[in-house]
C-alpha cells in the first residue's frame, strides 16, 4: 500500500464504512468507449468491423446449412410459446379491474398488424446478432390506447447509439437505406433486447460472433471438397486403341482416313457422351499386341480396351470428417445438437431426450428474458399511455418449451392415481395431454359431473349398499 499513488479525490473514510448514497452517486462507467454515438471497437478482423459485420453474419446464415437450420429451429420453437397475462393480485385491488386490464394488455399485443409470434421471433434475434430493435406505433381503439404495429429495425441500419457514460441507451440513430438520411429513434419508443452477458456494449455479443471462426473454416473445407470432386479423375472413361497401327495402314493406303475415323468413332462417342443405363455396353476387339521379336509372342495387353480411372479416396474421407466435426461444433454453440442425432448411425433414444431437454432449457431461458423486455418496453408504456395504475400490472407467463414425452407423462398420472391422487375428467391436465396427442379438447367440463352417464357420487351409498350395511351390522 505504500507504493500506491495518492488520489486527491478519494474520501478519507473510503472502505471504512458504508454511507448513504443518492440516485446519481454511481462512480464507475461503462467499459465500452462510445464517441459521438460510434462504438470504438477493438476488432482486428476487417470482416467483423462495423461496416462489414452484419454482411458477414448474413453470408454465414445463408451459406452454412447448420447455422440456417439452427436459427430457424430456435426462432420457430420460440414463436410457438403461448403468452398469458395473469391479472394482478393483492390487498385493495379491484379484481374486476385487474381482469379487464390483463385482457386489454393481451388484446393490445396480439392485435397488431404484425402477428405476435413474428414479433417474438424478431426479438429473439438479439441472441444471435447481439441486439435487436423494434419500433412500435400506437393508436386508439374503443377508448383505449393499443399498439398499431411493431416493426423491426435491422441491425445493420443502426448507425449510432445515444448513451451516457454509464452505458444507458437513450436512443438510436438509424441510417435509412433508401435515402441515407439519419433518423433518431427514441429509446422509449422501441423494444430493445441485448445480449450483454460477455460485455456491456449496446451492440452486445451474439452467437454469430463466436460462430465466425468455425464457419470460415467450414466454408474453406467445403470449397476444398468441391475442388477435390471437380479435379478427381476417378470414374472418367479411359479408352485404348491401336492408333499407330491404324495410322500406318492409312499411310500404306490400305484404308482411308475416313475409314480409320469410322473405326474409332464408336469409342469416341462412348467416351464423350456415356451415361449409365440398362442398355450401356461396348463390344471391343480382343486381339492383343504381339512382341516384335522372332517368336512374335502375344502380349497380355489388348489392342482395344475401355475402363474407368481409379484412385484412392483417403483425402475425401479426411475432409468429410473435418466438415462433420465443424458442423457438430457449431451445432453445440447454437444449442441444436439434437438435430444432428442419428446422422452418423449412432445415438440412443435417451440421448435424444437429453439433448432435446437441454435445448428446451436454452429456449426457456431466452423467452424468460424476453418476458422482462416485453414488460419493460411494451406493457409499461401501455400503462402510461392509458393512465392505468401500475399496481394493476399483470404477471406475464409463457408455456415451458421443453421436450415432454407423452408416455412418461401418462405413466406419471397413472402412478398418481394409484397413490390416491386420481385425475378427474374435468381436470385441465386432461386437455393438456390431449394437446400433446394432437386430439381435440374434452367436453366433459361443460357439464356437471353428476349429469354424465355412469358417473355417481362416490360418497353417497346406493340403496343396495345400505341394505347390505344394515345386515352386516
Amino acid at each position: 500500500m505504500a507504493n500506491m499513488p495518492e488520489n486527491p479525490d478519494m474520501p478519507e473514510d473510503v472502505g471504512v464504512r458504508p454511507t448513504p448514497t443518492g440516485p446519481d452517486s454511481m462512480v464507475g462507467v461503462s467499459g465500452t468507449a462510445i464517441y459521438g454515438g460510434y462504438i470504438v471497437e477493438q476488432e482486428q478482423d476487417s470482416k467483423l468491423t462495423r461496416d462489414q459485420r452484419y454482411k458477414t453474419y448474413s453470408e454465414m446464415m445463408n451459406g452454412i446449412g447448420i447455422i440456417n437450420a439452427g436459427v430457424r429451429f430456435f426462432t420457430n420453437l420460440l414463436g410457438r410459446a403461448q403468452w398469458k397475462f395473469m391479472p394482478a393480485e393483492g390487498d385493495g385491488l379491484d379484481e374486476g379491474m385487474a381482469e379487464q386490464i390483463a385482457e386489454a394488455v393481451h388484446y393490445a399485443l396480439h392485435n397488431c398488424d404484425t402477428p405476435w409470434h413474428r414479433i417474438v421471433r424478431r426479438m429473439s434475434m438479439y441472441r444471435f446478432y447481439g441486439f435487436s430493435v423494434q419500433e412500435w406505433t400506437a393508436e386508439e381503439r374503443e377508448g383505449k390506447i393499443c399498439f398499431a404495429d411493431i416493426q423491426p429495425r435491422a441491425q445493420r441500419t443502426i448507425e449510432k447509439f445515444h448513451t451516457n457514460q454509464r452505458g444507458e441507451v437513450f436512443g438510436f440513430i438509424q441510417e435509412s437505406p433508401h435515402d441515407y438520411k439519419q433518423l433518431y429513434i427514441p429509446r422509449w419508443k422501441t423494444v430493445y433486447a441485448v445480449d450483454d452477458t460477455l460485455n456491456d456494449s449496446p451492440e452486445g455479443y451474439g452467437l454469430f460472433r463466436g460462430l465466425y471462426r468455425p464457419a470460415t473454416q467450414l466454408r474453406e473445407y467445403l470449397q476444398l471438397e468441391s475442388y477435390g470432386f471437380q479435379t478427381d479423375l476417378r470414374g472418367i472413361p479411359k479408352g485404348l486403341a491401336p492408333l499407330s497401327q491404324l495410322q500406318q495402314m492409312v499411310d500404306e493406303g490400305r484404308i482411308t482416313e475416313a475409314q480409320m475415323q469410322s473405326i474409332l468413332n464408336p469409342m469416341k462417342t462412348f467416351i464423350q457422351s456415356h451415361k449409365r443405363n440398362p442398355q450401356l455396353g461396348m463390344l471391343l476387339d480382343s486381339m492383343p499386341y504381339h512382341a516384335a521379336g522372332d517368336n512374335q509372342a502375344p502380349s497380355s495387353t489388348p489392342q482395344w480396351n475401355l475402363e474407368l480411372l481409379k484412385g484412392s479416396s483417403q483425402s475425401h474421407q479426411d475432409i468429410a470428417r473435418a466438415i462433420t466435426r465443424l458442423n457438430s461444433e457449431m451445432a453445440r454453440m447454437l444449442g441444436v445438437e439434437n438435430v444432428l442425432l442419428g446422422e452418423s448411425g449412432n445415438g440412443s433414444h435417451a440421448l435424444s431426450q437429453d439433448k432435446s431437454l437441454n435445448f428446451g432449457l436454452v429456449v426457456d431461458s431466452t423467452i424468460r428474458e424476453l418476458r422482462e423486455v416485453v414488460k419493460r418496453d411494451l406493457i409499461t408504456p401501455l400503462f402510461v399511455m392509458n393512465g392505468w395504475d401500475m399496481k394493476y400490472m399483470p404477471m406475464v407467463t409463457t408455456d415451458a418449451i421443453q421436450h415432454r414425452d407423452i408416455t412418461t407423462i401418462t405413466q406419471s398420472l397413472a402412478q398418481m392415481a394409484q397413490a390416491g391422487a386420481p385425475i378427474m375428467p374435468d381436470d385441465p391436465v386432461v386437455d393438456e395431454v390431449r394437446d400433446l396427442l394432437g386430439l381435440s379438447h374434452s367436453t366433459i367440463g361443460d357439464y356437471p359431473i353428476e349429469d354424465l352417464p355412469g358417473m355417481t357420487d362416490p360418497i353417497t351409498p346406493t340403496p343396495a349398499d345400505a341394505e347390505d350395511s344394515d345386515t352386516d351390522a
